[in-house]
């Protein structure tokens, strides 16, 4: 991480003695949203404080460094409270409480809570539409083959260091999207599926749907995941 903000590098550019740049990049977002890289910060500028060592003298406002007068006030007020405080173990420096820092908690919290969502309705519409176009058991496990896909696509999403509430939003989108396929032509899948239970051959052809059903789906997964990225990318 040090190596990353010192260098002005990307992600994927991290040394490779380091870790894969996943990892670290994952590591980084925990400890960001968890508060850790600002009680570390905190935690610092307090001991640097009761050593003596801080420089209060310079102010940073608005990226300009400025001197501020040694009789200033609120120089002599910070520097007595850090003094005072000195350094805290992490977890008792609480997160901050500023109306733009608990408004980005939320919408990540929010943001959590509906890719979730998403993902758990997507994989019930496509379920229940399954098996409500089946007629037999047997006609209804392949619906299990899909877990092995999905797991895949989730692996390999987060091996390349994509957020997993991207990879969830995603996935539950198009599994609802792919639902569209299972009732095209209209009202014929559950006759074809009763009349090869029953033992009759069916050939492929009559399975597939309409063009514009596939474009369709085409088109909406594409939409769907520049959705995804768009509201998850970091």
């Amino acid at each position: 991480m040090i190596w990353r903000f010192r260098s002005d590098g990307q992600w994927r550019e991290v040394p490779a003695e380091s870790g894969a740049w996943s990892t670290v990049h994952n590591r980084f977002r925990q400890w960001r949203d968890a508060g850790v890289l600002e009680a570390l910060l905190e935690g610092l500028m307090a001991e640097a404080a009761k050593r003596g060592e801080a420089a209060f003298s310079l102010v940073s406002v608005d990226s300009t460094t400025a001197r501020a007068h040694h009789d200033g006030a609120s120089t002599r007020i910070l520097a007595f409270a850090c003094l005072r405080a000195g350094p805290q173990p992490l977890s008792h420096h609480p997160r901050s409480t500023s109306p733009l820092s608990q408004g980005s908690s939320a919408m990540s919290h929010a943001s959590r809570e509906l890719a979730v969502v998403t993902f758990a309705l997507g994989g019930a519409v496509f379920s229940i539409s399954y098996c409500a176009v089946t007629v037999t058991w047997k006609q209804r496990t392949p619906l299990l083959w899909i877990l092995i896909p999905l797991a895949g696509g989730i692996g390999t999403g987060l091996f390349k260091g994509e957020p997993l509430n991207m990879i969830l939003f995603s996935l539950g989108g198009g599994l609802a999207l792919l639902t569209l396929m299972l009732f095209f032509p209209r009202g014929r899948r559950k006759e074809l599926n009763r009349r090869k239970a029953a033992g009759e051959t069916i050939e492929s052809k009559e399975y597939e749907p309409p063009s514009w059903v596939v474009w369709t789906i085409v088109v909406g997964v594409l939409a769907w995941a520049c959705l995804s990225y768009f509201l998850y990318s970091e």
